[in-house]
């Protein structure tokens, strides 16, 4: 058995000293920086869009113009993705928050009923 872990050891290396960790965020504080990243994403979504249009009403006189509106959809579609994805991390997020609150009001009614 040890030498199967100074094996692991020797192949992934020891574990080194972690810097002492900041306090993790709360779950408020995570759902408003998720919140945050939403808007950022919506505003580059909003900005390749505007950027299509007019590269889509160049295209006829431009021909590179085609080739960057179809990187500017991909791009748009890159950030709906994320978006959709930051969406779904900050759902679970808030309901995490709400599932805490309702074990801290459970816990408080069981020290109620003790008394």
């Amino acid at each position: 058995n040890s030498f199967a872990m100074s094996i692991f050891k020797r192949f992934f290396g020891e574990s080194k000293e972690e810097a002492p960790k900041k306090e993790a965020p709360s779950l408020q504080e995570a759902s408003d920086r998720i919140e945050d990243q939403v808007k950022n994403l919506e505003a580059k979504i909003q900005k390749a869009d505007e950027e299509i249009r007019d590269l889509v009403a160049k295209g006829s006189t431009n021909p590179t113009a085609k080739q960057r509106a179809l990187q500017a959809m991909k791009r748009k579609k890159m950030y709906e993705q994320n978006r959709d994805q930051l969406l779904g991390t900050q759902f679970n997020v808030e309901n995490l928050a709400f599932q805490q609150e309702q074990a801290e009001v459970t816990a408080m009614a069981v020290q109620a009923m003790q008394q």
